[in-house]
C-alpha cells in the first residue's frame, strides 16, 4: 500500500476548519485504502502558536521534510514564524520537488487593522505568493474547501503521486526560483528566517530555512553571514533584530538571549518577596542605604523618587484593585518596569537630540517613526545599550553607564532579571498566562524581580522631573531682569479632588532662564535648589519633545500638569503620536481601555492650534535622525 504523509497547518483562529477539514481527509481515506492508498495524517495543533514560541524548530522541520503534502489554511494572520516555515517547505520543494504545497486563504477576513502587525504580515505575505500562483488559493467556506482539495485529491488519484510531483515541479520551478533569488539557503523578502539557536562562548550556531549553520561568535561575522543570505534580520530568543540596528553596543545582549533561560534568576527565585509591602520597605532601604537620602515609611513618599513615569504604576499596584491576584495586578508590574526602562531610554536620547552632530543610528530612525502600536512592543533595551554608547562617557546620569556595564554582563542577576520580566511582559500581552492556581507563585516571582530592577535604578532619586509651563519677565526701568518661572514638580501625587493654585509654583530668577514650554531634569531631589543652578549649562536635562505637558498647549485654562510621552511617528499621516503616562496596559481579550488617552500632533491641529508649533519643532528635532546611515 502506497502511504501519503499530510501536514495539515493552520493558525489556532482556524480550528474549527481544521477539525472539519480532519474528518473529511478520514471520509477520502476510506475510498482510497481500497486502491492501495493510505492519507497519513500529520497533526501538530496550533503549530504557529505553539511550536514557534516553545522553538521546536528543529523537530518541526524534520516532519515537514517526511510529508509528501502540506496543507496550510490561513485567515487574518500570517506573523514571522509562519513566513518562515512555509520558506522552509518551500525550499525542500525546490530541491526534491517534495512536499507538494496548497496554500488556502479563507475570505471574509475583516479589513486588516493598520495597527496590527500581524494583519499587515498577511497582506505582504499575500504578495509573495502571487508569485507563484500555483500556491495561492481561496475558500469561502469549510465545503468550498473541502470541495477544492478534492479536486487535487482526484488529480492525485489519476496520475500517482510521483507523476504529480513532477509536473508541479516542472509549472513551479522558475517562479520559486526566482521567489528565493538564490539557492534555498537565502533568505526570502519579507520573512524572518535566520534564528540564533545555541551560543557557546565562541560560536553561534544559527538556522536558515531549515538549514543549521555554525559561525564564530563575531559581530562582523554575523553582519557578514546575513549580508551573504540576504537577511534583513535575525531572531534571537522571541526578539527580531534588523541588522542595522546590531552594533558592538547590544550584540553580546541580544545573541545571548538564544542560549539563557527566561526563567527567575535562582539567587531570586530562591528569596521570594512575600506578603505585604515588605518590598516597599526594601526600595526604602536601598534609598536611604546606597543613595544616601531620607525618606519616609509612606510608600506614596518612597515612590516618588522614581518620576512620574514609574510611581504611577507602583502607586497602582497599592490600590484594593492592584492588590488583588489577578492580571491586572501583572499589568501594573510589568508597566512600571516598562515605564522605567523607556525613561532611561528618553533620558539617553534627548542627549541625543542635542548633539550638533547627530549620529544617524537605525534603531533610533526605529524609534523615531514607529507606528500604531509598536511602541508597546519596541526593543528598548537595545535603543538604551545603542544611545549610551553613543553618548559616551560624559552623558547627564553617568549612573547609567555603571547600571549598563552590569545588565549586559550575561552572567549576572540583571541580565537574566531583565530577559525574565520582558518574556512575561510578552506573554501577558499575547495572552499566554492563565488566571488559575499558578498565578499567584508567578505574581510573587514577577514581584521580586521587579523589585531588584528598581533598586538597580534608584539613582534616579537624585533627579527631579519639572514642567515648565511658562516663563515671564518681570523688569522694571533701573531693576534687575528677573524671569519668573510657572513650573509643576513631576513626583507625587496631585489632588485628586480638583485643581488648585498649588500645583504650579513660582520661582523668581535673576538674569537666567531655562526652556519655555519643556519638561526638565533637575540634579537634586530639591526642585528649588535645582533651578537656582540654571546658570550651569549641564545642571539639567531638556527631555522635550520626548515628554511634554499637554497642560501647557491647552486652548483651556489647566493648573495641574497632564504629561504624556512620544509613542512614534505615522509617516503617511504626518502625526506624531503621544499617549498619556499612566496608561494602563490592554492585555487579552479585554478590549480597549476607555480611561487610556492618547495625543495626535499634526500638521494642523484644528481643536488644538498650540499643537501646530509643537509640530514644526518636532519636525526640525527629528528630521536629522529619520534617516539611517547607509
Amino acid at each position: 500500500m502506497e502511504s501519503i504523509r499530510i501536514f495539515l497547518a493552520s493558525s489556532s483562529e482556524l480550528l474549527q476548519d481544521r477539525k472539519e477539514f480532519r474528518e473529511f481527509l478520514s471520509v477520502k481515506n476510506d475510498r482510497l485504502n481500497k486502491k492501495g492508498v493510505y492519507l497519513e495524517l500529520i497533526q501538530w495543533e496550533n503549530f504557529l502558536d505553539t511550536v514557534s514560541q516553545t522553538r521546536l524548530q528543529d523537530d518541526y522541520n524534520k516532519e515537514l521534510k517526511k510529508a509528501q503534502i502540506v496543507i496550510c489554511l490561513f485567515f487574518t494572520k500570517a506573523g514571522d514564524y509562519t513566513q518562515e516555515e512555509f520558506d522552509t517547505a518551500l525550499a525542500h520543494f525546490k530541491e526534491t520537488g517534495s512536499p507538494l504545497i496548497y496554500t488556502y486563504f479563507k475570505s471574509g477576513a475583516p479589513d486588516p487593522d493598520p495597527n496590527d502587525q500581524l494583519a499587515l504580515d498577511l497582506i505582504s505575505f499575500k504578495e509573495r505568493l502571487a508569485e507563484i500562483g500555483h500556491f495561492y488559493t481561496v475558500y469561502n467556506n469549510i465545503d468550498d474547501l473541502k470541495y477544492q482539495f478534492g479536486n487535487q485529491l482526484d488529480r492525485l488519484e489519476d496520475k500517482g503521486l510521483f507523476t504529480l510531483q513532477q509536473e508541479i515541479k516542472k509549472e513551479s520551478i522558475e517562479a520559486v526560483t526566482s521567489y528565493f533569488k538564490i539557492n534555498n539557503t537565502a533568505r526570502v523578502k519579507g520573512s524572518n528566517n535566520v534564528i540564533i539557536q545555541g551560543v557557546t562562548d565562541t560560536s553561534i550556531t544559527l538556522n536558515v530555512n531549515g538549514q543549521s549553520q555554525e559561525i564564530e561568535k563575531k559581530l562582523d561575522v554575523l553582519l557578514a553571514f546575513m549580508e551573504e543570505v540576504f537577511a534583513k534580520s535575525v531572531q534571537s530568543s522571541n526578539n527580531n533584530y534588523n541588522i542595522g540596528n546590531i552594533n558592538n553596543a547590544n550584540f553580546g545582549y541580544l545573541v545571548d538571549q538564544a542560549g539563557h533561560s527566561k526563567s527567575l534568576p535562582s539567587e531570586l527565585a530562591e528569596n521570594l518577596v512575600g506578603e505585604g509591602n515588605s518590598w516597599i520597605q526594601s526600595l526604602r532601604q536601598e534609598l536611604q542605604d546606597k543613595q544616601k537620602i531620607s525618606v519616609s515609611n509612606k510608600p506614596w513618599n518612597i515612590f516618588q523618587n522614581y518620576g512620574w513615569l514609574v510611581e504611577t504604576y507602583l502607586q497602582k499596584m497599592g490600590t484594593v484593585a492592584g492588590q488583588q491576584k489577578n492580571l491586572r495586578r501583572l499589568s501594573f508590574m510589568t508597566e512600571a518596569w516598562q515605564s522605567s526602562l523607556r525613561y532611561l531610554c528618553y533620558i539617553q536620547i534627548a542627549q541625543i537630540l542635542q548633539m550638533e552632530n547627530k549620529p544617524k543610528l537605525g534603531i533610533i530612525s526605529d524609534f523615531i517613526q514607529m507606528e500604531g502600536t509598536q511602541y508597546l512592543h519596541f526593543d528598548y533595551a537595545s535603543l538604551l545599550l545603542t544611545a549610551t554608547d553613543a553618548i559616551g562617557e560624559n552623558g547627564f546620569l553617568k549612573e547609567i553607564g555603571s547600571f549598563i556595564e552590569e545588565l549586559t554582563d550575561t552572567e549576572s542577576a540583571l541580565y537574566g532579571t531583565m530577559l525574565y520580566l520582558e518574556d512575561q511582559r510578552r506573554k501577558l500581552m499575547a495572552n499566554e498566562i492563565a488566571e488559575d492556581e499558578n498565578l499567584p507563585k508567578l505574581l510573587d516571582e514577577y514581584l521580586t524581580a521587579l523589585v531588584n530592577w528598581l533598586r538597580k535604578i534608584s539613582f534616579l532619586c537624585k533627579y527631579r522631573m519639572v514642567s515648565m509651563k511658562e516663563i515671564n519677565l518681570n523688569y522694571c526701568l533701573g531693576t534687575s531682569k528677573n524671569f519668573v518661572h510657572l513650573y509643576g514638580e513631576l513626583h507625587g501625587l496631585y489632588n485628586e479632588g480638583g485643581f488648585g493654585d498649588e500645583d504650579y509654583n513660582a520661582k523668581s530668577i535673576e538674569d537666567s532662564f531655562t526652556y519655555n514650554k519643556s519638561i526638565l531634569l533637575f540634579r537634586g531631589s530639591d526642585v528649588s535648589s535645582g533651578m537656582d543652578k540654571i546658570r550651569e549649562p549641564h545642571s539639567y536635562l531638556s527631555l522635550s519633545p520626548l515628554v511634554i505637558d499637554q497642560s501647557v498647549y491647552s486652548e483651556k485654562l489647566a493648573q495641574t500638569p497632564e504629561i504624556f510621552y512620544y509613542t512614534g511617528y505615522e509617516k503617511g499621516k504626518r502625526q506624531y503620536n503621544y499617549v498619556q503616562y499612566k496608561n494602563e496596559l490592554t492585555f487579552g481579550d479585554k478590549g480597549e481601555i476607555v480611561s487610556n488617552k492618547s495625543l495626535k500632533v499634526m500638521a494642523q491641529n484644528t481643536d488644538q492650534h498650540r499643537f501646530n508649533e509643537l509640530f514644526e519643532q518636532l519636525e526640525d528635532i527629528f528630521k536629522p535622525l529619520k534617516i539611517k546611515e547607509a
